[in-house]
């Protein structure tokens, strides 16, 4: 994506691709983390797993006790593509 900085134009910077993956059983986040590499490539972090109690905002649709970790992955994304991984991740 280019945006114009008074009549130049500059192709922005890539993002570093973060998710935050929030899951009740251990074989959903295996099964997610693995389609997540084969579409984004290797992770770079793996934050440790904790447990998100924070809000029952999400408790009708997933579960109670779900559990969360953030995961960085080490190529980064045009930041055009964000809009994409969401639509990706929502399925």
């Amino acid at each position: 994506m280019y945006y114009t900085k008074m009549s130049k134009s500059i192709k922005q910077s890539k993002a570093v691709l973060i998710i935050a993956l929030m899951y009740h059983e251990d074989e959903i986040y295996n099964n997610t983390l693995n389609e997540l590499i084969n579409n984004f490539g290797n992770t770079k972090i793996i934050g440790e797993e904790y447990l998100f109690s924070h809000s029952i905002y999400y408790a009708d649709e997933m579960g109670e006790y779900l559990k969360k970790r953030f995961i960085v992955f080490e190529n980064m994304i045009e930041r055009d593509y964000i809009v994409e991984v969401k639509k990706l991740l929502m399925k």
